[in-house]
């Protein structure tokens, strides 16, 4: 078996605006000949950007990429509003000329920076009595979104016209810009909403390293440049390289806790022969096989 069929690894892909994040994945998954790939987060079909796709084993790493944080760069309009708090959906003018300083930006910026709460948009994919909100919202039903703790670790505002700003903004896993874009628009009393958005960076893979779109609907472009390894994702956790007689032994299902008694904390991966073998997890003192990574083409 080819490398790109058998082995685990990441593919960062550029998002192109108007499709979703299911027809993207299925496409990619008919293109490259994937049976068993999953994405790592999704954006919705407004959106651009970076989304990174996991393939055969690295499937089991699709955590590690989904919690990292994430980097978006956009634009919001001021003076209106709107139930999506995007362009998206049918909009409603609270403000006929608003004019937001850069100075007025400046002000607010710190008001959203930190641990913040919000309140995500009803029109998203999260699960209200086991249906998504969104569907929920397009029936006219009334929703009472939960708030949440996020964190924004970095924000920046940068006035483009009296009634228009762009933004960069570095967040944890969780976070709605539309929604930050929203309340940024209430603490002005003009009224926002989200007009445009790329993701730039998804835990350790970036908007420059992606693949084009174009090269997933050209059948006869090549993609292999595009491969990342899965050492991209493990490489901050603790490693352990090990011999032929150790490596059997973890392939038998031998205890962990014995073969590596000062086993860290938390994840390690285990290494063979220069290529990922395992990830372990060790919780309250209790060691785990927490995934098989060695790829058919090695066995």
């Amino acid at each position: 078996m080819s490398r790109t069929n058998s082995a685990p690894f990441f593919i960062s892909v550029n998002k192109p605006k108007g499709i979703s994040s299911a027809f993207m994945l299925n496409k990619i998954k008919w293109r490259f000949g994937l049976k068993k790939a999953g994405y790592c987060g999704t954006l919705d079909p407004m959106a651009t950007g970076v989304i990174v796709i996991a393939a055969n084993a690295a499937t089991k790493l699709i955590s590690l990429v989904t919690d990292g944080t994430k980097k978006y760069e956009g634009t919001m309009q001021f003076g209106l509003t709107s139930a999506s708090y995007d362009s998206e959906t049918e909009i409603t003018i609270v403000a006929e000329n608003p004019f937001v300083s850069q100075e007025q930006l400046d002000t607010t910026i710190p008001q959203f920076s930190g641990v913040i709460s919000q309140i995500p948009p009803i029109y998203s994919a999260i699960k209200i009595d086991g249906k998504r909100a969104y569907a929920l919202a397009r029936k006219g039903k009334s929703i009472d979104m939960p708030s949440r703790q996020v964190s924004v670790f970095d924000i920046a505002l940068k006035s483009e016209t009296q009634s228009e700003a762009s933004f960069k903004v570095h967040c944890s896993k969780g976070t709605y810009i539309r929604s930050l874009v929203h309340d940024i628009g209430q603490q002005l009393s003009f009224g926002a909403v989200m007009t445009s958005l790329t993701r730039t960076a998804v835990a350790a893979f970036t908007l420059e390293e992606s693949m084009p779109w174009s090269v997933v609907q050209d059948e006869a472009a090549s993609w292999e440049e595009y491969i990342l390894p899965i050492e991209r994702v493990l490489a901050s956790l603790p490693h352990i390289d090990v011999d032929d007689a150790l490596f059997k032994m973890l392939r038998n299902g031998g205890d962990i806790s014995e073969i590596f008694p000062d086993l860290d904390s938390g994840l390690s991966w285990v290494s063979y022969k220069n290529r990922p073998a395992f990830l372990l997890e060790k919780r309250d003192e209790v060691s785990y096989y927490k995934a098989y990574l060695y790829g058919e083409e090695q066995g």
